[in-house]
């Protein structure tokens, strides 16, 4: 009896070690499933905030322009003042944005635009407008040009958005307050609607008052969180710290229909700020998705502990009946013991076995989609390639794997190795420097190659990793950098030498000072032009030279590049054969630059046209890819250029004359960047029969002006 009692208390030890095993377990599989989904609704969460806020600065943007565009000016010179003190509309569409309403206010009484549609969506609207306007008009955030006033949110089943007003001034005057309505709705429904986890979860949007904006339960939207607590018992707990706390994680309890049974929820939020308006993305799911994903683990420990316990209890029983017998009952349990733990063993051996293939899987996904060549090589054997390098260099995997030899002879030409097209200095056994490679099609590739050795157990490589990168890019920006020292070294060399013979003649031949300031004078000049086209190439490319567009006639522009070289024609004893349409071809433009590259392209034509040719313009309206093109063509009769310097026509310091054009070899790369600055293109073609002609195409296509007509006609 006394070794009977002895067992059942080693049973019920072991019963209860099991209990505490399975119990901890579970408890750090749930944790572990928590924080997984936990960390996919904050990322959620963060990509709806960040979406909120980047819809909302689209509309800031617009609207900070219009505010900051002399709009009562314009009006101003077009209608009466009885007409600009009742209303005036500025409509701003955005993409993916509606904006109902966006109107300039004279008074807080004013009709709205007629631009406001008949919809409930519309009158909801104008009558939020309205109030808004009686409500803030004579706030003091409105007195000053500087100000604005956020209003609140408004919500229900069938729109959200918010408002806000700021004050436009002409000459010092508040002449109206810039309204703007967002209507939210349609974002909500593409980027918060779909973040949504299974049957019972849902997402939500809030204001900073706690005003529901959006919830998957049309019934709640327009109410506040803390009326909510009927189902939701611990809500506002959670509320508190959505508003205090701009992201975070939390769990709530909620009641479900059926039963009436309490259940929790995991839940995760971000911030967004729209100007001063807080709106937190929240999202939450039911611990019934985390549970389901560990059914399977809950039913195996209840099986292990369903036959642990009759094992237990079948031999503590054989074991009271007959003691012989008892040994060998006992000795069967621990064999069954031993089994069920090796079956156990042997699921999580296969469990880890498919962890490792995954692992195995996503570093095989790594390789191949990572932008720099790979290989695995040993000493006499090629492993492994890469996707990025079978593009890099035209071969499939197949044609590079296998024999060291082979794969060196088809990428290099010879069988022995790489050959580095400088010396580098090894950093710890890895190998870095340059060395050519050869496509398949045949062509050299520059790379830059990174070789490391594998080390053994031994101490000693037992294969090789090498990365190659395009480095062909790199180089030729450096050839072009150098090669553009070098032009602008030569260009400054010539006037700076000239500049010290003549003051070295000032000081010698002080009688002839008149002739030697004039020359000074012409080299000082053609210096500061040189450095200006210079500093004008720079600013282009940085876009630091902003362009002022608006709507030009290019008749008049092409008219007054035509009439400014008039003199020069004649010096060249060229003539002008203008082919301008009656109808007028506008575009948005900036007048002045536009006028600068139709002058260099004119005068650069002229330099290639015969005496007593004659140097065509045309002017026409194209419709190409989808739009409507301003074609200009500016055609000279000449013997034109050689095809070998036609590509380097607009390279910076290039001039195909070798020095008979007068210049730098820069006013042909400005005009054409403040063309392509126009959104345009230009291009030219030349042969012995035709002579040179220059293209230019400009898009029609409406944008907005950056400035009143009057700063374009300076």
């Amino acid at each position: 009896m006394r070794q009977f009692r002895f067992y059942i208390l080693i049973a019920l030890g072991i019963v209860l070690i099991y209990v505490a095993l399975a119990y901890r377990l579970e408890q750090d599989a749930i944790r572990e499933q928590e924080e997984r989904f936990n960390d996919i609704q904050a990322l959620q969460t963060q990509s709806g905030a960040q979406d909120i806020a980047d819809h909302y600065q689209i509309v800031v943007t617009h609207t900070e322009s219009l505010v900051n565009l002399p709009i009562a000016a314009y009006l101003r010179a077009a209608l009466t003042v009885e007409e600009l003190e009742t209303v005036f509309v500025v409509a701003t569409p955005t993409v993916y944005l509606k904006i109902p309403v966006t109107g300039l206010y004279a008074a807080p009484d004013a009709p709205i635009a007629q631009t406001v549609d008949e919809t409930d969506l519309g009158q909801t609207t104008q009558a939020h407008l309205q109030r808004w306007l009686t409500m803030y008009w004579d706030d003091d955030a409105l007195r000053v040009p500087s100000g604005y006033i956020v209003t609140p949110f408004f919500a229900d089943a069938d729109c959200q958005f918010y408002g806000f007003l700021r004050p436009v001034f002409w000459e010092g005057e508040r002449v109206g307050v810039l309204a703007v309505v967002i209507d939210f709705s349609s974002v909500l429904e593409r980027y918060i609607a779909p973040l949504r986890s299974g049957d019972y979860g849902a997402a939500w949007v809030q204001a900073g008052d706690s005003l529901v904006i959006y919830d998957h339960e049309p019934d709640e939207i327009g109410r506040y969180v803390n009326d909510l607590a009927e189902p939701y018992p611990d809500l506002q707990r959670i509320n508190q710290r959505i508003q205090t706390e701009d992201k975070g994680r939390g769990q709530y309890h909620y009641t479900v229909e059926l039963g009436g049974a309490v259940r929790r929820k995991l839940v995760a939020w971000n911030t967004a700020y729209l100007g001063d308006q807080r709106l937190s993305v929240a999202m939450s799911a039911p611990d019934s998705e985390i549970n389901a994903a560990l059914d399977v683990y809950r039913q195996q420990a209840r099986v292990l502990g369903v036959l642990l316990g009759a094992a237990l209890i079948g031999s503590g029983g054989l074991f009271y009946v007959v003691r012989q017998r008892t040994l060998q009952r006992l000795v069967m349990a621990r064999t069954q013991e031993l089994q069920q733990l090796n079956d156990e063993l042997e699921v999580r051996v296969a469990q880890r076995t498919a962890e490792l293939a995954g692992e195995q899987a996503r570093q095989q996904t790594m390789l191949d989609t990572m932008g720099d060549g790979l290989v695995y090589r040993d000493h006499d054997h090629v492993h492994y390639i890469n996707q990025a390098l079978s593009d890099l260099l035209g071969y499939s995997s197949a044609e590079l794997t296998g024999p060291a030899e082979r794969y060196f002879e088809q990428v290099t030409g010879s069988p022995g190795g790489y050959v580095p097209e400088q010396a580098a200095t090894p950093d710890l056994h890895v190998w870095r420097g340059h060395v050519r490679l050869r496509r398949k099609d045949g062509t050299e590739l520059p790379v830059g190659l990174t070789a490391a050795p594998v080390i053994g157990p031994d101490g000693q490589p037992v294969g090789y990793v090498d990365v190659m990168r395009d480095i062909s890019q790199e180089k030729a920006l450096q050839a072009q950098k150098d090669r553009f020292i070098a032009h602008a070294a030569h260009e400054l060399r010539t006037p700076l030498s000239n500049l010290k013979t003549r003051v070295y003649l000032l000081q010698r031949q002080p009688g002839q000072q008149e002739r030697h300031v004039q020359v000074l004078e012409q080299v000082i000049t053609q210096m500061v032009d040189l450095v200006n086209d210079l500093l004008d190439v720079s600013r282009f490319e940085r876009g630091a030279i902003e362009l002022r567009y608006w709507p030009v006639e290019l008749q008049q522009v092409l008219d007054e590049t035509l009439q400014s070289q008039t003199q020069t024609a004649a010096d060249y004893g060229v003539t002008f054969a203008p082919e301008f349409p009656s109808e007028p071809v506008t575009v948005q433009a900036d007048h002045r630059r536009l006028k600068h590259a139709f002058t260099t392209l004119v005068l650069d034509t002229m330099h290639y046209t015969e005496t007593g040719g004659a140097v065509r313009v045309s002017l026409a309206s194209e419709h190409a890819d989808g739009g409507c093109w301003a074609v200009v063509r500016i055609h000279g009769a000449g013997p034109g250029i050689a095809p070998d310097m036609l590509q380097h026509l607009f390279d910076p310091f290039f001039r195909a004359s070798n020095g008979v054009v007068p210049g730098t070899g820069l006013s042909l790369t400005l005009a054409k960047t403040v063309i392509e600055q126009h959104g345009g293109q230009v291009d030219v073609e030349s042969d012995p029969q035709r002579g040179i002609i220059f293209t230019v195409k400009l898009n029609q296509a409406d944008r907005a002006p950056s400035d009143p007509p009057a700063l374009n006609k300076t």
